[in-house]
């Protein structure tokens, strides 16, 4: 008989199926499975978010961060210095971070849905509650691909913006500028992604 793949729990902590190694073992777990970058290579290669969508929101996240960057570099020109630091360190993460936060609720609508079905007991496929539950899943799948994909088309706008604005700069340095901003913005989203995951985990677990 052909066996079904298993599907990972997104907090491993709070599901007796898969037993707990140690508390910081957890969070890892948790970390590599849903951080931008790590979960690119990282993830289980069972969990309900794949690897290939997992670089699509990536290269959502990059053209959302190339955008945020040609403004800032268009915004120095007419801005205090103190504006590049905030926007570095604040405003380019809370804006990274409900993005991808929005994507990957388009790649697991559907699981997180099926999770909530399982413990309400409707997910029974032979009764008339579990029919209305599979197509309430399904449905949910379909627009959350539609939905990921729409993120594509965005993100493809996002880049087309930058450039705009990158010309728009009209500065001699404005290449090396940027992309050493934009290398910043990476490191800052990326780190502080870290650090409210870590702060997630310690609220959910606790």
């Amino acid at each position: 008989a052909i066996q079904a793949e298993p599907q990972v729990p997104i907090f491993p902590k709070l599901d007796s199926e898969l037993p707990s190694c140690s508390y910081w073992s957890d969070f890892l777990f948790y970390l590599y499975n849903n951080h931008s970058v790590l979960a690119m290579c990282c993830s289980h290669p069972y969990h309900p978010f794949s690897r290939s969508e997992r670089w699509i929101v990536f290269f959502c996240s990059i053209s959302l961060s190339f955008l945020l960057t040609a403004i800032q570099v268009f915004m120095d020109r007419y801005l205090p210095s103190i504006f590049s630091g905030t926007y570095t360190m604040v405003t380019v993460p809370v804006i990274m971070l409900l993005w991808e936060n929005s994507l990957h609720f388009c790649s697991t609508c559907d699981h997180m849905c099926s999770s909530v079905l399982i413990k309400l007991r409707l997910h029974d496929t032979e009764s008339p509650h579990g029919f209305v539950s599979t197509v309430i899943i399904n449905i949910l799948r379909l627009m959350g691909k539609v939905m990921l994909w729409m993120a594509v088309a965005n993100s493809i706008v996002f880049v087309a913006l930058g450039v705009v604005f990158i010309h728009l700069a009209k500065s001699h340095h404005v290449v090396e500028h940027f992309y050493r901003t934009w290398m910043y913005n990476q490191i800052s989203a990326n780190t502080w992604s870290v650090l409210y995951m870590l702060g997630y985990f310690v609220a959910i677990t606790v």
